[in-house]
């Protein structure tokens, strides 16, 4: 490509030029513009995002900073960026692990959908039976472009990484020991919650197997394990979830309390009482904890 030539301008006098202009070889040639009564040069060169001394040089001006009205004056051309095209939103699956004592109409009716359209979608048999810890789709979301609502620092977007159920709740039976709950029902709340699956996020945002909300972490990290603890992982979602129905189990009037403020929130049960689905949870983690118990006496 051949050098650029101005006039009026030796050769050496454009390599001062495009330092002080900051040119690359694709920057546009300079323009021209009209001086009005006022202008000075300092405000021309930042009205135009460049320098006096690249002005002067650019117009052969020497030391003298005088320029006169009606007259012109070459400024670099500062091309203009378009802005960045704006991810669109998409939509995403909203999914439902199936745990004890779930019933297709009772799902349908959780996730405000008709069991004829879960049933269609899931491509269930005409008995419409469920079966124990299967995944079925039971809507869609909107999921915001990422440009409009910013992670804070420090938070991560997306799914955790998937680990093995046995791992998931060895991992639940030491921490429940650790806190002092029922090993049984701490995993019988994680089976209900998310089927002992890692990889869960719900149409809430709850992260994990505990499916613990990111502001019941933060409260979490803060007041009871005293560290951050990151939600993405699986030792440290555990342990959040565990720690928090120990404290549960701790202020509670009963269990049953307890497990209703896990699923609720404990102020909305001591408010407004339990709500029907929150009822029917209660019983599930129940029952679950019962089987996982008897199932530990027969070993023994």
């Amino acid at each position: 490509m051949s050098p650029l030539r101005f006039p009026a301008l030796r050769p050496v006098r454009l390599v001062a030029v495009a330092l002080a202009l900051g040119l690359t070889a694709t920057a546009a040639a300079p323009g021209v513009i009209r001086i009005r009564r006022g202008d000075t040069l300092s405000e021309l060169a930042r009205r135009h995002g460049t320098t006096v001394a690249a002005l002067r040089e650019l117009n052969a001006l020497g030391g003298n900073s005088i320029i006169v009205a009606g007259r012109t004056l070459r400024v670099p051309r500062v091309p203009v960026a378009k802005p960045p095209a704006r991810p669109a939103a998409r939509w995403v699956e909203v999914t439902h692990v199936v745990v004890g004592g779930d019933t297709l109409i009772g799902i349908a009716q959780r996730y405000r959908q008709t069991p004829e359209g879960v049933a269609r979608r899931n491509l269930l048999p005409r008995s419409r039976i469920v079966r124990l810890g299967q995944r079925l789709v039971v809507g869609s979301r909107r999921v915001a472009p990422a440009t409009a609502a910013p992670a804070r620092k420090g938070i991560r977007r997306g799914a955790p990484k998937a680990v093995p159920r046995a791992t998931v709740r060895r991992l639940i039976e030491q921490e429940a020991r650790r806190r002092r709950v029922d090993p049984a029902l701490a995993v019988a709340l994680a089976w209900q919650e998310s089927g002992l699956q890692m990889d869960v996020v719900s149409s809430t945002g709850a992260l994990g197997a505990m499916q613990v909300m990111p502001p019941t972490g933060d409260w979490v990290s803060r007041h009871l394990a005293r560290r951050p603890l990151d939600l993405y992982d699986v030792e440290d979602n555990v342990e959040a979830g565990v720690r928090y129905l120990a404290q549960l189990l701790k202020v509670a009037p009963s269990r049953d309390v307890a497990l209703a403020g896990y699923y609720q929130g404990l102020q909305s049960v001591r408010t407004r009482g339990m709500f029907t689905d929150t009822v029917r949870y209660v019983r599930n983690v129940e029952a679950i904890r019962r089987r996982l118990a008897g199932r530990a006496a027969t070993r023994t």
